[in-house]
């Protein structure tokens, strides 16, 4: 994934923070300084074939920082672990995504 790209989504990642943050309904329960949200993945140099879309609001370990979205700073992340069973399951591993 090109840069220009990563820079958009941290872009759009901050207008969201934004947007939540002058919500008359939602604003009371986000804390900016609490959240930390990582990067997209950047992906390897691989043939993109699929775009990986979720949330899981656990995080087991919330003293732990994550860089990228789903841990993937770890390739052996337990938080993508099922997804990548899936993404392998039809051919696809972490250079697709």
């Amino acid at each position: 994934m090109n840069n220009l790209l990563l820079n958009d989504l941290a872009g759009i990642k901050q207008l969201v923070l934004m947007e939540l943050r002058t919500d008359p309904a939602l604003s009371k329960y986000i804390d900016p300084s609490e959240i930390k949200l990582p990067m997209p993945y950047p992906g390897k140099d691989g043939k993109l074939k699929a775009i990986v879309l979720g949330a899981d609001p656990t995080h087991p370990h919330p003293e732990k920082e994550l860089k990228y979205v789903f841990g993937l700073e770890d390739e052996k992340s337990p938080y993508f672990a099922s997804i990548l069973f899936n993404l392998n399951f039809l051919g696809l591993g972490l250079e697709n995504i």
